[in-house]
């Protein structure tokens, strides 16, 4: 597993879950897990296209998860890895992804996310 793979989920771990997650999220990390472990095994050389259309194939074709339902996780993935990096900030997070910050609130709120800050 590379370095900013298990810092995303170091981090996750640390900020961004309460006590307890919900079926769907723990089925898409279990799955995300294998896929990066199948990944590294095989080709670490493979074009970004290639990389792009395993990814949707092994989600959406082997594992039967919806293209909705895939994007749905990978947009909370990514809202908890930015929240992580801006030590919880939304007000910085909004401004680093270019969004309004009740735009990301609402997102927020969509994806049941929780986190706590820390002191710097």
């Amino acid at each position: 597993m590379n370095s900013r793979v298990s810092l995303f989920n170091k981090k996750k771990h640390e900020y961004a879950f309460s006590g307890s997650q919900n079926k769907d999220v723990k089925k898409f990390n279990e799955l995300f897990k294998d896929f990066i472990d199948e990944h590294n095994q095989r080709e670490s050389g493979m074009s970004k296209q290639d990389f792009l259309s395993n990814f949707l194939e092994y989600f959406c074709i082997k594992n039967e998860i919806s293209f909705h339902e895939l994007m749905d996780q990978l947009e909370r993935a990514f809202l908890v890895r930015i929240l992580s990096e801006m030590n919880g900030s939304q007000k910085l997070a909004s401004e680093m992804l270019g969004i309004n910050y009740t735009t990301l609130h609402e997102k927020i709120k969509k994806h049941g996310i929780q986190f706590k800050k820390r002191s710097m």
